[in-house]
């Protein structure tokens, strides 16, 4: 609740925060333009007290988890977005049932686990909500816990920071393509990544 009521104080989220701090750099690497995104968690509501990060305590429960899962596919259809960073640890699992594309995702696991199968990006994903707009979905370390975590990952050659950055940009490269086609498809130009 406290990170909320600095952002109703202050009419902004704070971008002094951890997650702000690292996830805004990294962005700036791949790079991605701040103004091309639109964040979202996947879990509506607040925490109560000062921890921003770990199990949202309302994942426990089925059917709040498939309200939140409801919501983010209006949330989907509505942006049509053509990238889609899955951030943390609990994200994958939630995202899983909700495109066959993602079925890889289902088992938990761990990042090293997804990146040793190769689906830490996964291409051409369509969420019923979104049937004419196919999109790139990468999962990537929570930015709060980046420092401690991003060591761990691999893709293809490379290791950590870097293999991350390159995840990330060949998710962005599938996204730019995923773009282009739906514009063709509908006509008019689709959203940017």
């Amino acid at each position: 609740v406290a990170g909320y009521e600095w952002s109703r104080q202050h009419g902004e989220e704070n971008l002094q925060t951890p997650t702000w701090l690292h996830l805004l750099k990294f962005l700036s690497r791949v790079p991605i333009q701040l103004e091309d995104c639109f964040f979202t968690n996947i879990y509506m509501g607040l925490r109560e007290g000062k921890a921003t990060t770990g199990r949202f305590p309302g994942a426990t429960s089925p059917e709040f988890v498939k309200r939140c899962q409801q919501f983010f596919l209006l949330q989907v259809a509505t942006q049509r977005p053509s990238l889609i960073l899955a951030l943390g640890a609990y994200v994958p699992a939630f995202l899983a049932p909700l495109a066959s594309q993602l079925a890889a995702w289902a088992n938990p696991g761990s990042f090293r686990s997804r990146d040793e199968r190769g689906v830490s990006v996964i291409g051409e994903v369509v969420f019923p909500s979104s049937t004419l707009h196919p999109c790139a979905v990468a999962s990537i370390v929570h930015p709060s816990l980046r420092l401690s975590t991003v060591r761990y990952r691999r893709w293809g050659s490379l290791s950590g920071d870097a293999a991350e950055v390159a995840l990330v940009q060949e998710a962005v490269l599938l996204a730019r393509v995923y773009s282009c086609q739906t514009a063709d498809r509908v006509g008019d130009m689709a959203p940017p990544i």
